[in-house]
Parts: structure tokens; C-alpha cells; sequence
């Protein structure tokens, strides 16, 4: 089992991977008893609508052991460094959306030419639909000025 101080260990070199622009990918266990499997398979065979997958799903992944983590190189397709120099010099402005860290998506738009060291960003980092729209208010209020 992973203790306290190798699972401080584990999310420090998750976040270094990240830094770099690495692809992060988590392990994480958990013992589900012979008891509890069944209501769970049960949850996840019945759920069709996109809350009740998500509830079946968190159900599964509670209560999980980080194990370690990995950094996988992701490298960017062939052409688009170019097609994002096209479409700023269209005047077309492109967004970063993503579910990645933070740290590994503005490596990626590093890499890829979408920002400069010298870029002005906004970063928006939000886990529910308020706090996102409290930071978009407060960002636009910020331009306004």
C-alpha cells in the first residue's frame, strides 16, 4: 500500500510530468469486496443517462489508493504549429479548452506555437459550473477596465 509520504512523492512527479508537457496518466486502486460488486455491476449494466453513468462510474473510483503516475509524450501531429500560424494570421482567435492539467496544455500551446513565453493568458480552472462563471465575470470585468 502507498503511504502518506510516497503519495506526496507520486503527486510532486505528476505535476513535474505535467510541467514538461508529458501526457499524465494516474494509477490508483481500490478492493471492491465480493459483498459490494454486485450492486455495483448492477449500477453500471442499468445506467443509461449520462448522470446515472457518471454517479455509477464515481461510485466505482471512490475511495481509490494512488499508486504512482506516469508521463507519456504526446506529440503533436504533423502541420499544426502551421495551421495555428494561418489561422492567427486570418485574425481567427483560437481558444485553449481542455481537461488537461494546466501545465501540460500551455506546454502544449509552447510547443506548438499558440503561445509565446511573452503570451498574455487568462487561466480558468474550474470544477463546477458557478466557480466557472464566477471567474469568467471576474476575468471580463478585469478587461473592461
Amino acid at each position: 500500500l502507498v503511504n502518506p509520504s510516497a503519495e506526496s512523492v507520486t503527486e510532486g512527479q505528476i505535476q513535474w510530468y505535467s510541467s514538461q508537457g508529458l501526457r499524465v496518466l494516474a494509477m490508483a486502486y481500490r478492493v471492491i469486496s465480493e459483498e459490494e460488486w454486485p450492486e455495483l455491476k448492477a449500477s453500471l449494466d442499468t445506467a443509461v443517462s449520462a448522470p446515472a453513468v457518471k454517479q455509477a462510474y464515481a461510485a466505482v473510483e471512490s475511495g481509490l489508493t494512488l499508486m504512482g503516475g506516469t508521463g507519456i509524450e504526446d506529440r503533436l501531429q504533423e502541420g499544426v504549429p502551421e495551421t495555428l500560424k494561418c489561422l492567427r494570421i486570418a485574425g481567427i482567435v483560437v481558444w485553449v479548452l481542455t481537461g488537461d492539467k494546466i501545465e501540460t496544455a500551455t506546454n502544449v500551446a509552447l510547443s506548438s506555437g499558440l503561445f509565446s513565453p511573452s503570451t498574455d493568458t487568462l487561466r480558468l480552472a474550474a470544477r463546477s459550473k458557478h466557480s466557472a462563471e464566477a471567474a469568467i465575470h471576474f476575468y471580463k470585468a478585469e478587461l473592461d477596465r
